[in-house]
């Protein structure tokens, strides 16, 4: 039996004596694939200076695909010392916020394709805020408390956001905090859920 090329090329594939097709199979990681197709953003936020000991509502990201699906892939933070503050920072973030300060006067935020040579651009808005900008509404998601002089990468959280989805990332320093540096990196890919389920 043999099993030809459709294309016409003249290459055939080998079944043995057991009727065992053989094959190879090529497996690319995603987020290459994606860097490939000029679909993987980083999201660098900047740097935050916190000066006191409450939540400061910090990025806020919104999804406006109509039909494919951003793929949010792995988050980047780090805590610098806090002047004047001990105990734990508070990390929290909220799904599909309402409302707040970060969302009505938060400062633009571009994403970098990481497929150098691309042009594309997701659709989405991402804004900023700064010391003491708010957050309302939403679920809380994520609420957990770290360490000052501390750097921490979460990997393989897909989360999926559709169209008109969003999340908002919030940190509160430790008590008596007077300054603080806080860093974040969101990193994202652009799915079209038909290719993929």
């Amino acid at each position: 039996m043999k099993v030809s090329d459709g294309s016409g090329s003249g290459y055939e594939a080998k079944v043995d004596a057991e009727l065992m097709l053989h094959t190879r199979a090529l497996n690319t990681p995603s987020g290459l694939h994606a860097a490939l197709r000029g679909e993987a953003y980083n999201l660098a936020w900047g740097q935050f200076t916190l000066t006191s000991a409450t939540q400061s509502a910090l990025t806020y990201f919104y999804w406006a695909d109509v039909t494919r699906v951003a793929s949010v892939t792995r988050q980047v933070f780090s805590f610098g010392p806090s002047t004047g503050g001990t105990g734990l920072v508070r990390l929290q973030m909220y799904r599909n916020p309402t409302g707040g300060t970060v969302i009505s006067a938060g400062t633009a935020v571009t994403a970098v394709n990481n497929n150098f040579g691309s042009g594309n651009v997701p659709s989405a808005t991402f804004l900023k805020g700064a010391q003491g900008s708010t957050v309302t509404g939403g679920t809380l998601i994520v609420d957990i408390g770290v360490p000052t002089s501390y750097f921490f990468s979460i990997a393989d959280i897909d989360w999926a956001l559709t169209n008109g989805s969003s999340y908002v990332i919030a940190v509160t320093p430790p008590a008596g905090n007077t300054s603080m540096l806080v860093q974040i990196i969101d990193k994202f890919q652009v799915v079209d859920p038909n290719q993929v389920l």
